[in-house]
């Protein structure tokens, strides 16, 4: 085995062993497939925890005791689907350091919904919403009684009722009866809407930012129906905006007057200044530290002012942010800002002030940035004499965050961006250039304990005059976020970039991940010329309270000669 790969799998014998310890017990079931599946497993797993007790150990007549039990648990856990009369034949068999107790199931016949009776009264029982509810019920004559359905049926007329103002609304009667002579099961459900109730006045306790302000954050008026929904979001936008220490929302449901809800929301505002100072370390920046200032109200129209002054062993900067509130604070913002720059990297070293422009907005889950910013920038490419450039770059950036929980089994998660920008000789620039960069990541989720995680980016700049492009604005590559193997910013600089990467995720314990990955990469200047480099390694994924730390030991493929590569890198992996 090749020395360097010798390392990077004697580093797994660091992970301390009751991170790979795993049950006595292991559990074969023949017969029974998806949801019912998993719910027999659950169970016996439940019941073998239990069972262990406060030790977390198991002797050979707690183990006979599980196993003696199985049937039972089995058959319970088999009822909530509609299997009700099971027949199981049961095994155990031992090796030196394991039990398997195997188990063949016949799930029998399922029990049918042969009777299926709903009954609405009260005022709201022609109202529209409840008809769309009534045609959208999981609950049909005919197919399997499945509890779960049951009470879905029952939680979904209750979330109806309370966000179109029923918040009095009552189950009256449930009836379910199981008939196992015939297998069939009657269901009878009696609801009763109550009256409908609506927003009275809205009022916002006094603080020191406008009424006409805090109105904005408002989805709701008076006179719309009450929702219990709304008031739950209403406050969870508030206390989201970074304004308030506290908010309170205060109705009397109780005893309202003439069907009218009146609302008082309490506020309490956040301290005005909000320091930040910190220091750490990373392989892409070395020692580093910062240190920041937030007034977080400049006046009574929510404006803001950040400041935050960054110091690593690549380079340093100073930062300035202005920011204006939109016509919904939570979706729209203007920023104004200014920033100064130096850092000196393997590429080449660059100081770069500029000042700039960005209104932002979102849209359900779609991002978008338009911003145009004025730059000038001294840049100096290793080996070559020191230039400099003045550009007024216009650009915009589109982004999405999606998550899909519909596939069986699978659970899909992507973030993508696109950002365009450019500069014009005819615009008080001194090039002309345009350029794209795409972004995505995407997070494949197998099941609870497997996972995997794809990174693609591309880019490209078009110009005529590539020996003038700042380095700002030259692609690289390199680094714990684009080839591991490489130090950051290595590769490159170019006016093209390609880099990939792929890495499968193991949950070894709680939010431990064992890692294995695979990336590749560069930035240059043609395609014919590429050169693509790639790495692979493995690593250890903590998801822990203040976020994703991953510690990585990186290898160059392409560069055999490369040592290993010790990588750490804090973020999500989205």
């Amino acid at each position: 085995m090749n020395t360097n790969f010798k390392w990077l799998f004697a580093t797994l014998l660091l992970v301390p062993k009751s991170l790979f310890a795993s049950s006595m017990i292991s559990y074969d079931i023949i017969g029974l497939h998806g949801e019912v599946l998993q719910n027999a497993l659950n169970a016996l797993k439940n019941a073998e925890i239990a069972t262990q007790g406060k030790n977390k150990t198991l002797d050979k007549n707690k183990i006979n005791y599980l196993f003696s039990q199985g049937n039972n648990t089995i058959k319970n856990a088999m009822q909530p689907f509609g299997y009700f009369a099971p027949s199981i034949h049961t095994a155990i068999e031992q090796s030196t350091t394991k039990y398997t107790f195997h188990y063949r199931v016949n799930p029998g016949p399922s029990v049918n919904i042969t009777q299926l009776k709903i009954q609405l009264t009260g005022p709201g029982k022609h109202d529209d919403i409840f008809k769309i509810w009534r045609a959208e019920l999981p609950l049909r004559i005919g197919q399997t009684f499945v509890v779960q359905q049951l009470e879905k049926a029952k939680n979904s007329f209750f979330t109806v009722a309370n966000n179109n103002g029923y918040i009095k609304a009552k189950l009256k009667q449930h009836k379910t009866t199981v008939n196992l002579a015939n297998y069939s099961a009657a269901i009878k459900l009696h609801f009763a809407t109550g009256k409908k109730y609506f927003y009275g006045p809205i009022h916002f306790s006094k603080v020191a930012l406008k009424p006409s302000f805090l109105h904005r954050f408002l989805k709701i008026k008076s006179g719309d129906p009450y929702s219990l929904e709304d008031i739950l979001l209403l406050k969870q936008d508030l206390m989201s905006s970074g304004y308030f220490k506290s908010v309170t929302v205060e109705t009397d449901i109780e005893k309202p007057k003439q069907e009218q809800i009146p609302l008082n929301v309490k506020l309490k505002l956040q301290n005005k200044m909000h320091y930040l100072i910190g220091a750490g370390y990373g392989t892409d920046t070395g020692y580093r530290a910062k240190i920041g200032w937030q007034w977080r109200r400049i006046n009574s129209s929510g404006h803001r002012f950040d400041m935050q002054y960054n110091v690593s062993q690549i380079g340093n900067s100073l930062g300035i942010d202005y920011y204006i509130p939109g016509n919904d604070p939570l979706k729209e913002q203007h920023r104004i800002n200014a920033n100064h720059a130096g850092y000196h990297t393997k590429a080449g070293k660059s100081q770069l002030r500029n000042v700039g422009f960005n209104y932002n907005k979102n849209k359900n889950s779609w991002q978008t940035s338009y911003g145009i910013v004025y730059q000038y920038e001294k840049y100096q490419f290793k080996g070559q004499q020191q230039m400099q450039a003045r550009l007024l770059i216009p650009s915009i950036t589109f982004g999405t965050n999606l998550k899909t929980d519909g596939i069986p089994h699978l659970d899909y998660s992507s973030n993508f961006s696109l950002t365009l920008k450019g500069a014009s000789k005819y615009a008080f620039s001194d090039i002309n250039f345009a350029q794209f960069r795409i972004n995505t990541h995407h997070v494949i989720d197998f099941n609870e304990n497997n996972r995997l995680l794809v990174h693609l980016e591309a880019g490209e700049t078009y110009t005529r005059d590539y020996r003038k492009l700042p380095l700002s604005l030259n692609f690289t590559a390199g680094g714990p976020e684009s080839v591991r193997g490489y130090t950051p910013q290595s590769l490159g600089p170019g006016k093209y970039l390609l880099s990939n990467s792929f890495e499968y995720q193991h949950r070894i314990k709680g939010n431990w991940y064992a890692a294995i990955f695979h990336d590749t990469g560069n930035a240059f200047n043609n395609f014919k010329h590429a050169n693509l480099q790639r790495a692979g390694g493995i690593g250890l994924m903590w998801e822990s309270p203040i976020g994703t730390m991953q510690l990585d030991l990186a290898k160059s493929i392409s560069k055999p000669e490369k040592k290993v590569m010790v990588q750490f890198n804090i973020g999500v992996p989205l």
